[in-house]
């Protein structure tokens, strides 16, 4: 799709990819992955709506949808972040600047994580108090929260993967077994 440089990359090979990067390229798939944000955004306020209705602890469900807040609008800066240094590196940025404005956009990414992870742990664990899902969901969401706040790139990484799955299990068991699975 858009493609991000390489983690580490050189301040020439950023000076490389922002020449290589088509501007419409970029802003087209950059807002297609927004777009997905703000879906996901979507789906945590369900979730948090029908966890908040079934009893469940009100204040880890405010701190859950909270983080979640947190999490879509950090990533909408960590992207324009990642834009300026595009622009700028079109418009002849040396390569030291460069990888600065590199460096605080993936820093900005990974703070993002943290809020994610810390809404999956506040979001699961009043789904615990309150019964409302499966256990085997929530202790999975458990996991992947705090995979999410660990501070180590390769395991975030894996735990964000694991988000994607959850997500759509938690989807896919409100959709195809409705009757069983509601928050009543």
């Amino acid at each position: 799709m858009h493609g991000f440089p390489d983690q580490g990359a050189s301040g020439e090979a950023l000076v490389s990819w922002t020449k290589a990067m088509g501007s419409s390229r970029w802003a087209i798939w950059v807002n297609v992955e927004l777009l997905g944000f703000l879906l996901e955004f979507v789906f945590y306020a369900w979730l948090c709506d029908g966890l908040r209705r079934t009893k469940a602890a009100g204040w880890l469900v405010a701190v859950g949808f909270g983080a979640i807040i947190m999490w879509v609008g950090t990533i909408f800066i960590a992207t324009a972040f990642w834009t300026a240094m595009l622009n700028a590196g079109k418009r002849g940025l040396s390569p030291e600047p460069l990888s600065a404005l590199r460096d605080i956009a993936q820093e900005t990414f990974y703070v993002a994580t943290v809020f994610v992870g810390v809404a999956m742990l506040a979001i699961n664990w009043a789904a615990i108090q309150s019964r409302a899902l499966p256990a085997w969901l929530v202790w999975a969401g458990l996991l992947i929260g705090a995979g999410i706040v660990i501070p180590d790139a390769t395991i975030a990484q894996g735990a964000e993967f694991l988000l994607v799955f959850w997500g759509v299990s938690l989807g896919g068991l409100f959709l195809i077994h409705p009757g069983r699975h509601r928050f009543t």
